[in-house]
């Protein structure tokens, strides 16, 4: 559980080699759902990749008043995430527990 951005969870649903890779979020503390995809494409000056996002609140005007803020809450690790992806495939590289402002979830050991 990460301390300033609550408990949540991401699958992985649908993955097309070199054009999408479509997820599903639960986002358990505010009892939302959404779903998003990375869409990428080749374009004159390299690649291009849109990541978005998107949900149906339903009728709870708290909700309402939640997605609406979640470009302001969310819209920083969008960028960070774009960012660290560009590094990355620029031959960079990212250090995780940086760039997730000191939350690293556990990862069971393979061992």
């Amino acid at each position: 559980k990460s301390v300033s951005e609550g408990t949540g969870s991401m699958e992985f649903t649908r993955v097309v080699p070199d054009r999408r890779v479509e997820y599903a979020l639960a986002f358990h503390d505010f009892g939302m759902r959404s779903r998003g995809e990375f869409v990428i494409e080749p374009v004159a000056a390299g690649t291009r990749v849109t990541w978005t996002n998107h949900g149906d609140v339903g009728p709870n005007p708290v909700k309402h008043y939640v997605a609406w803020l979640m470009d302001r809450l969310a819209g920083p690790d969008f960028e960070q995430g774009l960012a660290n992806l560009k590094a990355l495939a620029e031959g960079g590289s990212v250090d995780p527990r940086k760039e997730l402002g000191g939350y690293f979830p556990e990862v069971p050991n393979e061992d």
